[in-house]
Parts: structure tokens; sequence; C-alpha cells
């Protein structure tokens, strides 16, 4: 496939004004920490859907609200990733987190106390969403692009 652009002098060019680097886990935890959206993948009768989300970083969990009869409720949600990204794009600089584990319902009576009085942005999505569940890390990834110069 060839491109239409011709004006791009980076187009075909192999990122050499470009750095990316691997973040650690802590740093991760700490970029996420002032987030409230993201985006959970997860396979829904065999097709990977992704969604965006509100979320709730605390305590080393990623939490979120859902209907109780919606599409992340119905699907055996056994696995899951969760991304976070950041993006300047005058400085053409970011990063790029993503959190992969286990999927459970909130049901502990205190840690629902705890989630439903952490200030946090209304749900985008229309509707009831009173179901918390959170995602326990397995593994995070994180990395940071920018310009070299």
């Amino acid at each position: 496939m060839t491109s239409s652009t011709t004006n791009d002098e980076f187009w075909d060019g192999p990122g050499l004004l470009r750095a990316s680097e691997p973040l650690g886990t802590d740093e991760c935890w700490a970029l996420m920490a002032g987030q409230t959206t993201g985006r959970i993948g997860f396979l829904n009768e065999g097709l990977v859907t992704i969604f965006p989300l509100n979320c709730i970083v605390y305590d080393r969990g990623v939490y979120f609200r859902t209907a109780e009869d919606g599409v992340i409720a119905r699907s055996a949600l056994e696995r899951a990733a969760f991304q976070f990204d950041h993006i300047d794009t005058v400085a053409r600089s970011g990063w790029t987190i993503l959190v992969n584990g286990r999927v459970e319902r909130v049901a502990d009576p205190e840690l629902l106390t705890t989630l439903w009085g952490r200030p946090t942005d209304e749900p985008w999505a229309p509707g009831q969403r009173n179901l918390f569940c959170g995602i326990t890390a397995d593994k995070i990834s994180g990395r940071r692009v920018h310009p070299t110069h």
C-alpha cells in the first residue's frame, strides 16, 4: 500500500527523532492515580470488545461502575485489560499503561462504602450504573514516548 502523503518529511522515516521508555510499576500506579477514564477490553461472545469507562484507581486496583444487566456484567469476565493514556498532541508526547488481570464484582461492604464515597465523574453511558467491578492487576506495563530534541 502506498501513501498519498508527500509533504510529511517523517512519514517514511524510522522514528529517529522519537524516544520510547518503559515505565516501572510504581510509576504506572502514580500516573494512573490521577486518571478518571480509560478503556476496558474483554472477550464477549468470542470477540474482543472495548468500551470507554469512568474509573477509580484505588489501593492498587482499578474499579468501575456498570449496569447490572449490561454487556460487561453479562459477560464471563474472568480476565480483562484496562488501558489508560495521556497524550499531548502539541508536544507529540505521552504515555500509555495497560493493566491486565482478574475482574470481580465488588462485594465487600467496606470497599463499596469507600468506592461510593470517592469523588468520581458521572458515568458517560446512560442508565443506572450501580454495580462496582474491580480489576486486580496481574501484570502492568507502561510506556512513555516523546521527541528526542
